[in-house]
């Protein structure tokens, strides 16, 4: 698993603990780390 994925796959449990900004971190590094 690329570390892309482990930060979103991190990201979605925080969602469905509602814990929304502490997700949205994860989704952010995800995000910037996927640029080209």
């Amino acid at each position: 698993m690329s570390k892309i994925d482990s930060l979103v796959e991190q990201g979605n449990s925080l969602l469905n603990e509602g814990k929304f900004e502490d997700a949205l971190g994860f989704f952010e590094q995800a995000l910037l780390l996927d640029q080209k």
